[in-house]
């Protein structure tokens, strides 16, 4: 007879800390092993995300209050810091006095109640992260719920005041295991948070899309920019939030051009954000138009990545295992990280890429100019990724750690 594993999450879309589950239910063997179903708080966004991917597990939409929306709507405004701090009160209020713990909990007493699972397995897109998560958890403990698992996908923040050390008390009792894609981010949840080394595990990021992503030889970005085949392309992609630390990478390449190359490299960072004026006018005051651009998002990005000669990732704040780093290293590119959460568990220096402090154009530039001085070691550091990307990441090994601990294993 199978085991339930109820599988809950909370997040504002259907996003990068969703991309665990995608994962895990498209991996046959968990459907043979467990039966699965996947509970959400119910809105539309993260639905419309959810069923874009057409992954075939039975849901439950459940009608969680949160604050979390309305917190994200604030954030995305033009607004100054004032007058978002002032808008946000409320909703900052009521998390504070937990104005919907006691209705979200009797839901989540009843959907356990009624489903029985053996094992929850709660993703949380951080610490303390998405309120009801918490909420499930405790709920889940006192609906006797057998093995209760937390994942925890970004870095755990120090606890707010009396009231979060009480919960966090509450959730170790309740929490069987800890699971965080980083090393990095386990030990803030033990430093930070004060969890049970002995009840926290690693299990790393993989990509479902593997087999595909190998086999990519040539991409379309030369052709669609117009770049010569001989012109060294470095790359980036993300969010256009200043915690990517794009902005460090634009000073950096302003550090680049003033020394005497044969040819300049041609940068080209995906996505879209707040911070596009921003970068839009460093651009130009450092004088990099016509070498880095800003194409917003493209449907594809591996088709487009495929043709660079470095992936650079700049970040200088919250992260954990970055999937885009994955991405690179499955393409055979070398990175070039900072010393941010798990990045530098990602690559080994001099081997698949090369890590430097974050915040610092310095030592981004200088290590641009190393590897591009020596392009047969660069292209020899992409390939030891791709290898690193099996040895450590391959998609079957990852899922069947994931099985192994519902099962219990663990």
């Amino acid at each position: 007879m199978k085991k339930k594993l109820l599988v809950y999450s909370d997040c504002i879309l259907y996003g990068g800390s969703e991309k665990v589950l995608t994962n895990l239910f498209l991996y046959p063997p968990l459907f043979e092993q467990f039966e699965v179903k996947f509970a959400f708080r119910d809105h539309a966004r993260y639905l419309r995300g959810f069923e874009a991917l057409g992954l075939k597990v039975e849901t439950l939409p459940l009608p969680i209050k949160s604050f979390e929306d309305r917190q994200y709507q604030i954030a995305g405004q033009n607004l100054s810091s004032w007058a978002k701090k002032l808008a946000l009160v409320p909703s900052v209020l009521g998390q504070a006095i937990g104005v919907n713990e006691g209705p979200n909990r009797a839901v989540f007493l009843d959907l356990l109640r009624r489903e029985t699972p053996d094992v929850l397995f709660i993703n949380n897109g951080g610490y303390p992260g998405a309120a009801s998560c918490l909420t499930a958890a405790i709920a889940a403990k006192a609906a006797g719920v057998p093995r209760v698992l937390m994942m925890v996908n970004n870095l755990a923040t120090r606890p707010k005041g009396a009231g979060e050390l009480r919960r966090d008390m509450a959730l170790g009792d309740a929490v069987d295991h800890w699971v965080t894609a980083s090393k990095a981010a386990g030990k803030k949840l033990i430093e930070n948070r004060g969890i049970d080394p002995n009840r926290w595990i690693d299990i790393p990021n993989t990509l479902a899309e593997q087999s595909r992503l190998q086999v990519i030889k040539s991409g379309r970005l030369r052709e669609e920019f117009g770049f010569d085949p001989k012109t060294l392309i470095l790359g980036s992609a993300g969010h256009l939030t200043s915690r990517k630390g794009f902005h460090v990478l634009l000073e950096a390449l302003a550090l680049v051009k003033k020394e005497p190359l044969a040819v300049q490299p041609q940068a080209v960072i995906f996505g879209e954000g707040e911070e596009r004026p921003r970068l839009e006018a460093m651009i130009k005051n450092l004088g990099l138009e016509g070498q880095v651009h800003l194409p917003g998002h493209r449907a594809g990005l591996e088709n487009y990545l495929a043709d660079l000669d470095l992936f650079v990732l700049p970040s200088v704040d919250f992260e954990d295992f970055p999937y885009v780093n994955l991405e690179a290293m499955l393409l055979g590119k070398p990175l070039l990280g900072t010393q941010v959460a798990g990045i530098p568990e990602q690559i080994v220096p001099g081997f698949n890429g090369l890590v430097v402090p974050p915040n610092s154009p310095q030592a981004l530039a200088e290590a641009l100019l190393k590897l591009f001085g020596d392009l047969k070691k660069l292209r020899g550091m992409g390939l030891a990724g791709k290898e690193r990307y099996f040895a450590q990441y391959d998609y079957p090994k990852i899922m069947d750690r994931f099985l192994a601990l519902f099962g219990g294993e663990t």
